[in-house]
């Protein structure tokens, strides 16, 4: 986790669920944190549609298996509305 957007959106994640960002990492799934239930998941989508990707849509954020997978996905996303 060396990238700063990699970070800025692990530490989003970490202040809405009210956890440590060092109790997080690109293997994280969300049942692995009792406070990611399903309310918090969504508004965790918000959040990151909101601050990082907008027009990411909520399957596509449903589909990550981990926080890598939802950064990656983050990113692809930011690529296509560019292009």
């Amino acid at each position: 986790m060396n990238n700063s957007l990699d970070r800025k959106i692990i530490k989003t994640i970490a202040e809405e669920l009210r956890v440590d960002i060092s109790e997080l990492n690109l293997e994280t799934k969300p049942y692995d944190i009792v406070e990611w239930d399903s309310m918090t998941n969504t508004l965790i989508f918000l959040l990151i549609e909101q601050k990082f990707s907008p027009g990411l849509t909520f399957d596509d954020y449903s589909s990550c298996q981990n926080i890598g997978e939802l950064i990656s996905c983050i990113k692809s996303s930011k690529l296509k509305s560019k292009s």
